[in-house]
């Protein structure tokens, strides 16, 4: 006979097998590298280093002080590696930032199946493909809506044009993804990738730029 310990644990590892699918499904639709298989085996191996920790934590207890919570902070660093490895920087772009955190996620999944907290396990997964799949559509229609320009700016001050111009832009509604700089002479050459919401001014902005103290040129490129 199995003893119903073992049954109980193959049910819950069963179930994180489940819904770590369901949020890998998700990633592999988009044609991310973190897709089926990672999720999977994120839930599955959380779920199994939580119920390891809870055994050792029932077979010593009485004898030693053993915590099974220093398990679960085991996971989560492990998890911070792997979402780490996710993310990627290309020509200044940030990438692999939702598939991280989606297998942050999946991480969390598997340690609430293992800690019992099925129902909460489940409503994660489900808040987490509405994000995911509903809240990308709305993204991308936002982004639509929106413009991406490239502004370059010249100056003397490389403090100023580094920090001071990105802030007043953001203070304008621009969204600043990206920046690079090199010096010519005596100036620094600046250039920012920026997202302009529908309704502002990229004159107006211009114009503020071109204002500043230290700015010498500023002119947008689409």
């Amino acid at each position: 006979m199995i003893e119903s310990s073992v049954i109980d644990a193959l049910i819950k590892v069963l179930i994180a097998f489940l819904l770590g699918a369901v949020l890998g499904i998700e990633r592999e639709m988009r044609k991310h590298p973190a897709g089926l298989r990672t999720h999977v085996l994120v839930t599955v191996g959380s779920t199994a280093f939580t119920l390891v920790g809870f055994e050792i934590y029932h077979q010593l207890v009485g004898t030693t002080m053993v915590d099974p919570g220093r398990v679960i902070q085991g996971v989560i660093t492990g998890i911070g590696f792997l979402g780490g490895g996710a993310i990627l920087k290309d020509r200044g772009h940030v990438k692999g930032l939702t598939t991280a955190a989606a297998i942050w996620i999946a991480s969390a999944v598997g340690v609430l199946i293992g800690t019992n907290m099925f129902i909460l396990a489940v409503t994660i997964t489900v808040l987490a493909i509405i994000i995911l799949s509903v809240m990308h559509k709305l993204e991308l229609s936002v982004k639509k809506k929106s413009r991406t320009y490239k502004l370059y700016v010249r100056g003397h001050d490389h403090h100023h044009i580094h920090t001071i111009v990105p802030k007043m832009m953001e203070k304008r509604g621009a969204l600043v993804k990206s920046k690079g700089f090199r010096k010519k002479g005596m100036d620094i050459l600046a250039n920012y990738l920026v997202t302009l919401p529908p309704k502002t001014d990229c004159k107006d902005i211009l114009n503020s730029v071109i204002e500043m103290e230290n700015v010498t040129e500023a002119y947008w490129e689409n």
